[in-house]
């Protein structure tokens, strides 16, 4: 069926205020429906198991930087013991070194010692009687001289009087000539090669070189027995 329109009806539309509908925000945004138990224990068993992860990871950093740091202290005292050890071997060894050093050196010398005191005895034992009996003549030249200035002071002071083994008569009058003494010389083989015996007036001089001798022996004696003490105490 045909409705016919007029114009009168097309303007009372026209005029009509515009039919709206208000929309609620409802329909636009939907609010999510609310999470499950079962959604609510998972999410609570993924927070714990995260923080209990973080915290195993801090707990293993800070072990970690224990660690190095006991490490490196526990290191350093090691390398420190292992210095001191390797240390008091090499000082060991030069103490054993020089102590057998030493004890090669206090051979050494205390057979050089021993070399030396047998070669002085020795040498005083062969010269020194030689060496006095060719002195002889001068020490009975000395002691006659001597005796000679005791006796300037008195008149017809009778000579001096020499006794000396027979075969040392000779060399002692030369000594006597040559130094423009005189002495009656007499022999006494009761002497000995070293021996002699000058006497004038009230004076006499015995004259023995054995005993120069036996004091160079004994000097000789004394210095390798004080040397020998004092390489044994020190």
């Amino acid at each position: 069926m045909n409705r016919a329109m007029n114009w009168e009806s097309f303007e009372d539309d026209e005029d009509a205020p515009p039919q709206t509908r208000s929309a609620s925000i409802e329909e636009f945004v939907r609010p999510a429906p609310p999470p499950s138990a079962e959604e609510i224990a998972a999410r609570a068993e993924e927070e714990a198991r995260r923080a209990e992860e973080e915290a195993l990871a801090e707990m293993l950093a800070r072990a970690r930087g224990e660690g190095k740091a006991e490490g490196f202290e526990a290191g350093a005292a090691q390398a420190e013991q292992n210095f001191i050890a390797e240390r008091r071997l090499i000082l060991s060894d030069i103490r054993e070194r020089l102590a057998d050093a030493a004890l090669l050196r206090e051979r050494a010398d205390a057979e050089a010692a021993a070399s030396l005191r047998e070669l002085s005895e020795a040498l005083v034992r062969a010269l020194a009687p030689a060496l006095s009996r060719s002195g002889l003549a001068a020490e009975v030249a000395a002691a006659v001289a001597a005796a000679h200035d005791d006796q300037l002071s008195s008149r017809g002071a009778p000579k001096v009087a020499v006794a000396a083994p027979a075969d040392q008569l000779p060399a002692i009058r030369a000594a006597l000539d040559e130094a423009g003494l005189d002495a009656e010389l007499t022999a006494d083989d009761s002497l000995t090669a070293l021996e002699a015996r000058a006497s004038w007036g009230d004076g006499i001089d015995a004259i023995d070189l054995g005993r120069c001798v036996d004091a160079a022996m004994h000097a000789v004696a004394v210095h390798f027995a004080t040397d020998e003490e004092t390489r044994a105490h020190g």
